[in-house]
């Protein structure tokens, strides 16, 4: 199918797919819209979908879990109350709870979103060793999960976790630690080939003294470097909030970031730099906002063509609670964790996080 995605004209491809007589909206379209959006639907959401059309399908999703309505907000509580007891907990004791909360969530696609980010800005609990960072980290990838990347990437560059993961906490004035400006341009922002040396160094510095206290973040002033400092040609007594901003504002970050989601949502070959251009300046445009970029993969021709229909393989993780959510089965998610453990495919508090 590559072949055929590169015959896709780039600018048609992101206009909305609307039923034709020889192309009409059918539970086959509407199974492959929850299975990349969500984690699958049920009987009767399909037959729901049938109804409603692809377009109110995707704006459900979107909107899911915003509102305040009884379930939704029992649904809250219940996690909060679940997860403040594992904060004390070993860091595998919240793969379970994860697990529950992907197969009842009443929100699958800001869960999914959640998932894409945990891959994106990957970390360790072998490493963190901390139940109450990582469900920090958790929480803050959900929260930004559909919003602006920037304030994201600001968030993450704050998580403690992160800090943690990435030594970032021996990041001081003296000796700057270029582990997490290093990761911040090549995996989580920029890609390889879109920066210098010098500007990871100079990033570094730009996070002297962000560390840790008491398990929170702390900016202790004697460990930052004040000096002026030069991230891409622009001078300054820059600081972390700075060195995001310049980062994000380069013509590669958002091309990054749109063929990131290309991937994980549409295919994974065939993905051409013409193809990706259209998302770029519409993330350009939007000031980095990750919900309408979504909104218009979902609903798009490319999303329904032959391309993408059927060119995915699923994780061990995605096809279990894939499954348990179309047959409304329970299971207990204890031995699901395991299950997925010793498929090694499967870490979802790790590094090698799903084959998507």
């Amino acid at each position: 199918m590559a072949a055929e995605a590169n015959t896709l004209d780039p600018q048609l491809s992101w206009q909305p797919w609307e039923p034709t007589e020889s192309e009409p909206w059918n539970r086959i379209l509407a199974a492959h819209l929850f299975r990349r959006a969500s984690f699958g639907a049920s009987r009767t959401e399909l037959d729901e979908a049938i109804v409603s059309g692809p377009q109110e399908c995707v704006d459900r999703l979107l909107s899911a879990g915003r509102n305040d309505d009884l379930s939704t907000q029992t649904f809250n509580v219940e996690m909060e109350t679940m997860a403040a007891g594992l904060a004390a907990s070993e860091p595998q004791a919240l793969e379970p709870w994860w697990l529950y909360r992907m197969l009842f969530t009443p929100a699958p696609l800001t869960e999914r979103m959640t998932l894409f980010w945990h891959g994106h800005f990957a970390t360790s609990a072998a490493t963190v060793q901390n139940a109450a960072m990582m469900l920090t980290q958790n929480e803050t990838l959900r929260q930004h999960a559909l919003g602006r990347f920037e304030p994201l990437v600001q968030a993450v560059s704050r998580d403690p976790a992160m800090l943690t993961y990435l030594n970032s906490t021996t990041n001081a004035r003296l000796h700057p630690n270029e582990n997490y400006a290093r990761e911040l341009m090549e995996l989580f922002c920029l890609g390889v080939g879109n920066y210098t040396e010098r500007d990871i160094q100079e990033t570094a510095r730009s996070f002297t003294g962000w560390e840790i206290r008491r398990g929170r973040y702390r900016f202790n002033k004697h460990q930052h470097d004040f000096g002026m400092k030069s991230i891409f040609n622009q001078t300054g007594e820059l600081d972390g909030d700075d060195a995001v901003r310049i980062i994000l504002a380069q013509a590669s970050a958002p091309r990054f970031i749109a063929r990131k989601l290309i991937r994980y949502f549409v295919c994974d070959q065939g993905v051409s730099d013409e193809l990706v251009e259209p998302l770029a300046r519409e993330l350009r445009g939007n000031g980095f906002h990750i919900e309408p970029v979504l909104r218009q993969i979902l609903t798009s021709r490319y999303f329904y063509s032959k391309a993408s229909v059927g060119q995915k393989i699923r994780s061990p993780l995605e096809l279990a609670i894939g499954v348990l959510r179309c047959l409304e089965g329970t299971v207990g998610t204890i031995a699901l964790a395991e299950g997925c453990d010793l498929c090694e495919a499967v870490n979802t508090w790790g590094v090698e996080v799903y084959l998507f």
